[in-house]
């Protein structure tokens, strides 16, 4: 498979397109103008195959195994055997959920309207999973699919079980499609029966970070060969748009957790691509960001960064100032959410803060989300609403706090807090 943005032209890797950014200019999102340069060697504190493998995967998110595979032998000469995986053979799969067939039909059918083939959701995965030679079992505890359906899951191959125990102790990649809420639940039961080394990947109902916080101690103690990593559709399996699968790396940069090893990530690579699918890994952090129907608000709040970053520069903002900006409205409304649900824009009134974007409509672009505002949020403008109260405690970013803790406490009362936390939200419950 030709991987976007890539090529090979003789001993050397050529990187194009959509793999190196090009640098914005002034009116671009980003003081400087543009996105920074990763691959710098002053900055650089890692060999290059590291910085490589990092920027092609992690940042871009396009490279296979077997391509990454190829970049190590154009760059050392050898491949790690830690990606040597078993391309040829056939692994074992299992997939908990088929996920609910009738609600996708009409979903694609009146909203999406787009061409789709049965088996739809976590069954699809199955399907094209045998499709692609390899041994699969499907867990559901009800199988509510339509004929057509399990006639070709069955004319694949696939092996239809109720009970997940037997799905648990076959899977070399274990797909969890999931219900919301119930997928700490349901590993949890079944994770002294996982067979061993297995890798458990997450989808659209539960980010991998929480998986693992959710099974922490049983995966450093009595299952510490057993990973943890996404298999993430960023759609509905089945439809003719959903070609892609997001794979998270082993470890998550930023605190720094180790959730699999490079060889099962790599499994979970190959695997998406015998299955013809784009593979992008991504930081275990970011997959449900970019995946999870919640990029419709990513990609909302980031143009709205970008629409406040051009209007901070109009306003010879210095770019401390414009960060620190972005940042305290993040935690502030973050914080609001967690603590009063969406109740929690009830606290906003709605007619002051139009009047204050309306001061600051210095661009064309915020003029038009100013009257797009009043149009679509009469409620909350007309609404006897009560202004935002006692936020002296909340403007300090959380991140910021944890950091002071950490500082005074050390970190051991943090990693409890955040695994308490992630037991008591929706995932875990």
């Amino acid at each position: 498979m030709r991987v976007p943005g890539a090529s090979v032209d003789g001993a050397a890797l050529i990187v194009s397109g959509p793999m190196r950014p090009e640098p914005a200019g002034d009116d671009e999102c980003g003081p400087g103008g543009g996105i920074a340069d990763p691959m710098r060697t002053s900055e650089r504190s890692e060999p290059l195959h590291t910085e490589v493998r990092r920027r092609s995967l992690v940042l871009q998110g396009a490279l296979t195994s077997r391509k990454r595979k190829l970049l190590f032998v154009l760059l050392r000469g050898s491949v790690p055997a830690s990606l040597h995986v078993g391309d040829e053979k056939s692994m074992k799969v299992t997939v908990y959920g088929c996920g609910d067939e009738s609600k996708a039909k009409k979903l694609i059918e009146n909203r999406l309207g787009v061409d789709y083939e049965l088996p739809l959701g976590g069954a699809h995965l199955a399907y094209r999973a045998a499709e692609s030679g390899h041994d699969v079992v499907l867990c559901d505890p009800k199988f509510n699919l339509s004929k057509e359906s399990r006639r070709r899951l069955e004319s694949a191959g696939v092996e239809l079980e109720t009970d997940d125990k037997v799905g648990a102790e076959h899977g070399e990649v274990q797909i969890l499609f999931t219900p919301f809420g119930r997928t700490v639940e349901i590993v949890g039961k079944l994770i002294d029966d996982v067979r061993e080394g297995a890798v458990l990947c997450t989808t659209c109902t539960c980010p991998p970070i929480a998986l693992y916080y959710g099974l922490e101690r049983e995966l450093r103690t009595s299952r510490e060969d057993v990973g943890i990593s996404s298999f993430h559709p960023a759609g509905i399996p089945g439809t003719e748009t959903q070609d892609l699968v997001l794979v998270a790396d082993a470890q998550a940069r930023e605190s720094g957790i180790k959730l699999a090893s490079e060889r099962q990530v790599a499994r979970c690579v190959d695997l998406a691509e015998d299955m013809g699918y784009e593979v992008y890994v991504l930081d275990p952090e970011i997959v449900p960001l970019v995946g999870d129907m919640s990029v419709v608000l990513t990609v909302g709040i980031i143009q709205a960064v970008c629409d406040y970053f051009k209007v901070a520069r109009v306003c010879g903002s210095p770019t401390g100032m414009i960060e620190e900006q972005v940042e305290m409205v993040l935690a502030t409304l973050a914080y609001l959410i967690s603590k009063h649900g969406l109740n929690a824009f009830e606290m906003v009134d709605g007619k002051t803060l139009v009047r204050s974007l309306r001061n600051m409509a210095l661009t064309e672009e915020v003029e038009r989300i100013a009257s797009s505002f009043e149009r679509r949020c009469r409620d909350l403008i007309n609404g006897d609403r009560e202004s935002m109260r006692k936020l002296s405690s909340m403007l300090a970013p959380p991140g910021k706090l944890v950091d002071r803790i950490r500082e005074v406490v050390g970190e051991a009362p943090i990693r409890y807090a955040i695994r308490k936390f992630f037991e008591e939200r929706r995932w875990s419950t």
